[in-house]
C-alpha cells in the first residue's frame, strides 16, 4: 500500500473495528496516514515506511503489529499520540 499526497492536508484514514489483514509494506510518500482503529486492533499489519513529506499519526493505542519494522526517513514524521 503506497500513500501519496502533496501536503499534510491530504489524509488517508485507517479506521474500524477489524484488523487490517494486509501484511505487505505500507509506504507514506506524502500526505498523512491516520491510524484510528479500535485500540489494540492493527491498522498496519506489516512494515511501515514514512518518506520525506509524509506524516503518520497513531490516534489510538497499538495500531502497528508488534513484529513490524517502522522506518522514518528524513523530512518525515511519525506522531505517537497513544501507546505503540
Amino acid at each position: 500500500l503506497t500513500i501519496y499526497g502533496n501536503t499534510t492536508n491530504t489524509s488517508t484514514i485507517l479506521s474500524g473495528t477489524s484488523a487490517n489483514t494486509y501484511t505487505g509494506i505500507t509506504t507514506v510518500n506524502g500526505g498523512r496516514l491516520a491510524m484510528n482503529k479500535t485500540a489494540g486492533v492493527n491498522a498496519i499489519g506489516g512494515d511501515l515506511v514514512v518518506n520525506a513529506g509524509g506524516l503518520a499519526t497513531m490516534l489510538a493505542s497499538n495500531q502497528i503489529d508488534d513484529s513490524a519494522d517502522v522506518t522514518i526517513n528524513g523530512g518525515s514524521i511519525l506522531m505517537l499520540t497513544e501507546t505503540i
